[in-house]
């Protein structure tokens, strides 16, 4: 009888820390599980507003003053502002979403683009460890090659 081995470990990249800079400042991450939680509630949390606010669009447009809809928006636009840079916060320290925010000038749209890129980053690991072995060495070799 042949005894046949399977070796895992070669077949299967373990999640590995990875450096990220954002904003100026190197930041030490590990594209898990953990990390894809964060990624989505935060996506959730930050355009549920805008999606609240979309729903109701009809009374924004209908039956509110112009004075209540700039309220509204500043107030909508204020609270994805502020969940944006307390999920920062949670992804990469305390402190880290207001000192992004600072960085790249007081934008939302630049501070969500982050949150994209970071997003993106997350799905090429799911992607990677979902990949044959073979495949994947082949991407690491001409990476390593063209640095």
């Amino acid at each position: 009888m042949t005894a046949i081995n399977f070796n895992l470990d070669k077949a299967i990249a373990k999640a590995d820390t990875k450096t990220v800079r954002i904003g100026g400042k190197d930041h030490e991450l590990v594209f898990n599980d953990e990390m894809r939680n964060k990624l989505e509630e935060l996506q959730i949390v930050v355009y549920s507003e805008a999606q609240a606010f979309d729903d109701n669009r009809d009374a924004f447009i209908n039956d509110y003053t112009v004075d209540d809809r700039k309220r509204t928006l500043k107030d909508v636009s204020k609270a994805q502002r502020d969940n944006l840079i307390k999920g920062m916060d949670n992804l990469l320290g305390a402190g880290e979403g207001q000192r992004l925010y600072d960085y790249y000038g007081h934008s939302f749209t630049k501070l969500s683009a982050v949150l994209a890129e970071l997003t993106k980053i997350q799905d090429a690991e799911d992607k990677i460890k979902s990949d044959d072995h073979k495949h994947q060495a082949k991407r690491q070799r001409y990476t390593h090659k063209r640095g």
